[in-house]
């Protein structure tokens, strides 16, 4: 699947040496990331407001994180090629990394929102109501993070970009937890247990 999309959307997709190619590379990582998550955001936002679940709607937030980290990724990408001037004298390289470190302040400021909202939950918990279409849009939701990690992971390397190696750290994460959150609703629905609130602090 990630050759399929760079064979269409980059031209000359092996020269990764060229700079236009490595903007393309990043350029494509970012929509394809912004996209995703724009619709597991409002997707997720929605069902967990509905069944009035507290991981659910940190999961979603989670994903709205991620849009932002997109942007930024692309953002630092750019800025850390503009070529070396009178007060750059090695360039703008680092630029990269204060985008990963960016990135990475977001998601612990974002995680600490939510850890207090699953907190509330945890003292005073609540029934949550589950379909069968939330556990359909989590698998398919796990599925595409999954993809993303792989795209990112597979094209950080290709190109050496440190942002891109961080977004797929990011992008397993939210695999991980969105799996947590699954088998969250998987076994209140089996045992009545109520760990909603647990669980979201686990994300």
């Amino acid at each position: 699947m990630t050759k399929i999309l760079l064979k269409l959307f980059i031209k000359d997709y092996n020269d990764t040496a060229n700079p236009r190619v490595r903007r393309k590379y990043v350029n494509l990582g970012s929509a394809v990331g912004v996209l995703c998550n724009i619709i597991l955001f409002l997707i997720k936002l929605t069902i967990g407001l509905l069944a009035g679940s507290v991981s659910i709607m940190a999961d979603a937030f989670n994903n709205l994180t991620d849009i932002g980290s997109s942007v930024v990724t692309l953002i630092g990408f750019r800025m850390s090629e503009k070529p070396a001037d009178k007060e750059h004298p090695f360039g703008h390289g680092r630029f990269e990394y204060i985008s990963s470190l960016i990135i990475s302040m977001v998601i612990i400021m974002m995680g600490f929102e939510l850890g207090r909202d699953s907190i509330g939950k945890i003292i005073a918990p609540e029934k949550v109501e589950y379909s069968a279409l939330t556990f359909i849009i989590l698998g398919i939701s796990i599925l595409a993070k999954f993809y993303m990690f792989i795209y990112n992971r597979s094209v950080g390397e290709k190109i050496d970009s440190a942002t891109l190696r961080a977004t797929a750290t990011d992008s397993i994460s939210d695999t991980v937890s969105t799996a947590a959150v699954l088998l969250s609703a998987i076994l209140t629905v089996k045992t009545g247990i109520l760990i909603d609130g647990w669980v979201g602090l686990a994300v």
